[in-house]
């Protein structure tokens, strides 16, 4: 095998391990940690192998006799951590119940989820017979076109309806067939075409899914006998569809059923929280109509008598102890509410689960005993939730869970966000909870013996919901303690939002990156309220002026990099050379000027020569500059460029007063002309030298020069221009005497 692979195997095997041991560490497995630390001690620390690891490390033998103690040592240890393993794990099966945890469906007790179509036989005994039947009276009459349930949050809306009305239309001497069609965050045209496709199996058509008539005229269809359509959750369609626009295709959708020539046999029942049943008055409105009291069913809370009948049917059914007489007196005085004297069905459901769940038989019981051991029946649904996550080991998961239910709430309406998946999550608290943390949290949320998350397929992919509203409130309480950076962060918002307004939106206002870290972090528990599009805007205008800080930023960090990289490299050194030259040329005596002036006649800069060299006052050094400049010109063999320079070297040896000293410059110009072996220009030019020449008044040193002339025409090779500038030549040489 190849080494490479050896080495990953063994990776794999020591990952796996560490993993393992992790795990025992984290759920506090004691007992297999126990004994696996006692394997470790047996296998590597026998004296056997102790002595033979001494032997070949350090080249030493345990004596004999040190030998027998170490075995009886060896021993010790060994047998005290299994010893100490066995009594843990006595003691924690003494305290666990003699059977095995039951994380099955509970027949009556369902916590905070709803009865499912199931349950009918265990909801009919639940003190809703009177609702049902007039419900169910409506609903099957021939005028009954349209109708409203409503109630209040936990009231049990949906486990009425699935439990009760559903297995009663599902009978087959029902004159009507239900379908229950729960609304999310789902498109609802989407929402009811998919139920109907498959409550009443049917094939999926091409039909326009946007057109409601069309879905419900397929249904029909399909369908033996005239269709009873109940929306459940219908709050959900107005809090998902927050703009009027967003609602308008829907609602026109309602109103070309309920106004159509020929109606077809399709009725609608509409489920919807009572606090917001007052926005059914746009459906209203679109509609026309006008309900009866017989289209509008109120399903209202418990009376104490009816509450301890619904708990003595929870006790039997789950083998509870039951006694009566604390039953009521608790029902009368501790659960029901103090303005109406009422009780919530959810609060029953969570009683009954919380005494359920105790871990002794003496306290799974509906009595005083129980209940004093519980704590009392104040702030019943936050006891339960903080006690639910008790259950998780570290502080890190119990965060997360609060956090996942956080995010399926929404805060400003205090309803649930609707059915969302395991991506979706992934996607609204990026950045808050890595992968991992969210799939884990979700998971034990929607578990069996936890259940705060309703899982349920949907299209074929599991989403999960939060499983009853009352939870919210508790949610908040239990959030407000763990959660501070979700409270800075709104506190910060419901603040700036308000002095940026205040301040007629001034820049000044904007979030600044630390602050808009916070916020991105706790967006999943930001609570918007109806400032929410200013808030969104100011949180847009921030994002956006930290994206041009940082453009800004980033295009001074790549100008810089490219000054820095053109400062120092090739272009940049020949610039700050150029520069130190031009200085040189203005601040040092002749010898620096007359090199600057011939690198920068090498570099091109023919003007900076010319500078260098007029700004010489001296003739004796002028001429030195000028004899140089001339004489490098010969050597660059470039007569257009050259004979311009030179030109401007006559101009300036003009300025210079001593006779030897012009006559050097003059006659080093005359012979870099003879070396550029371009005539007619080289002519012309040297008609210049001799009129220069002839403002020398030095005999010698103007004989020095002519000569010097004489003999660049000779190199020039072409006569007749030459005879004729010879004669310049020889009348300025008529002056010398």
């Amino acid at each position: 095998m190849n080494p490479l692979e050896n080495i990953n195997k063994l990776k794999k095997i020591l990952e796996s391990f560490v993993e393992d041991i992790a795990k025992l560490i984290v759920t506090k497995n004691w007992v297999s940690l126990l004994l696996l630390v006692d394997a470790g001690w047996i296998l590597f620390f026998s004296p056997v192998i102790v002595d033979k690891l001494l032997q070949f490390t350090i080249d030493f033998k345990l004596p004999e006799e040190n030998s027998v103690t170490y075995w009886v040592i060896y021993g010790l240890v060994a047998f005290t951590i299994f010893l100490t393993a066995l009594v843990i794990a006595v003691r924690i099966i003494q305290r666990e119940p003699p059977s095995l945890p039951d994380f099955t469906e509970r027949k009556a007790i369902k916590g905070l989820r709803a009865f499912s179509q199931d349950d009918a036989e265990i909801f009919a005994q639940l003190q809703r017979e009177r609702d049902l039947r007039e419900c169910l009276e409506s609903l099957t009459s021939n005028n009954f076109r349209f109708g409203i349930l409503m109630g209040e949050s936990g009231v049990g809306k949906s486990s009425f309806l699935q439990a009760g009305i559903l297995p009663q239309l599902a009978r087959e001497e029902s004159c009507a067939q239900g379908i229950y069609i729960r609304f999310s965050n789902r498109d609802p045209f989407e929402t009811i075409y998919q139920t109907l496709v498959k409550e009443l199996k049917i094939s999926e058509t091409s039909i326009n899914h946007r057109n409601l008539l069309e879905i419900f005229s397929l249904g029909v269809a399909s369908a033996d006998k005239p269709l009873i359509l109940i929306f459940d959750q219908f709050e959900q369609f107005f809090v998902h569809c927050k703009q009027k626009s967003d609602r308008e295709p829907f609602i026109k959708g309602l109103k070309d059923w309920y106004l159509a020539p020929n109606p077809l046999r399709i009725k609608i029942l509409i489920s919807i929280r009572g606090d917001l049943a007052d926005r059914m008055f746009e459906i209203q409105k679109a509609l026309g109509y006008s309900l009866s009291p017989q289209e509008v069913f109120l399903l209202e809370r418990f009376s104490p008598t009816e509450a301890t009948k619904i708990l003595q049917v929870i006790a039997q059914a789950e083998e509870l102890k039951f006694d009566e007489g604390f039953v009521r007196q608790l029902t009368a005085e501790e659960l029901a509410s103090r303005e109406d004297g009422l009780i919530s069905p959810v609060d029953l459901q969570v009683l009954a689960w919380t005494i359920e769940g105790q871990d002794s038989k003496e306290l799974q019981a509906f009595s005083w005993n129980a209940f004093h051991k519980i704590g009392g029946i104040e702030g019943l649904m936050t006891r339960f939730l903080n006690k639910t996550l008790e259950a998780r080991v570290t502080e890190s998961q119990k965060q997360a869970a609060i956090k996942v239910l956080l995010a399926m709430t929404d805060l400003d309406r205090n309803v649930r966000v609707g059915a969302l998946t395991i991506e979706d999550l992934q996607q609204k608290m990026l950045g808050t909870l890595t992968t991992s943390e969210i799939i884990e949290a979700t998971l034990w949320l929607a578990s069996p013996g936890v259940r705060l998350l309703t899982p349920v397929q949907q299209n074929g992919n599991l989403v999960y919901e939060l499983a009853h509203e009352r939870l919210i409130l508790a949610l908040r309480e239990v959030a407000g303690k763990e959660l501070t950076s979700a409270d800075k962060a709104n506190q910060l918002l419901d603040r700036r939002v308000n002095e940026w307004l205040g301040n007629e939106r001034s820049a000044r206002y904007l979030f600044n990156w630390q602050e808009l870290r916070l916020i991105r972090r706790q967006i999943p528990f930001l609570v918007w309220g109806r400032n929410k599009r200013n808030k969104e805007k100011l949180l847009q205008r921030s994002w956006k002026r930290l994206y041009q800080q940082l453009v800004a930023v980033a295009m001074v960090l790549v100008f810089s990099l490219v000054g820095m990289g053109w400062w120092y490299g090739p272009m940049g050194q020949i610039q700050q050379v150029r520069w130190k030259l031009a200085d040189l040329g203005k601040e040092g005596d002749y010898e620096y000027r007359q090199k600057a002036a011939i690198a920068f006649l090498k570099d091109g800069s023919l003007k900076q020569t010319s500078a260098i060299a007029n700004s010489i006052l001296d003739s004796d050094d002028k001429a030195e500059v000028l004899t140089a400049i001339a004489e490098t010109y010969g050597k660059l063999e470039n007569f257009p460029e050259a004979a311009q320079s030179l030109e401007q070297a006559i101009a300036a040896a003009d300025s210079i007063t001593g006779s030897y000293s012009k006559a050097l410059v003059l006659t080093a110009i005359a012979e870099t002309y003879g070396k550029l072996e371009n005539f007619p220009e080289a002519a012309q030019s040297l008609e210049l030298v001799i009129a220069a020449a002839d403002s020398i008044t030095g005999s010698y040193s103007k004989a020095w020069v002519l000569t010097a002339i004489a003999e660049t025409y000779g190199k020039l090779e072409n006569f007749p221009e030459a005879a004729q500038s010879l004669e310049l030549v020889i009348a300025a040489a008529d002056s010398i005497t």
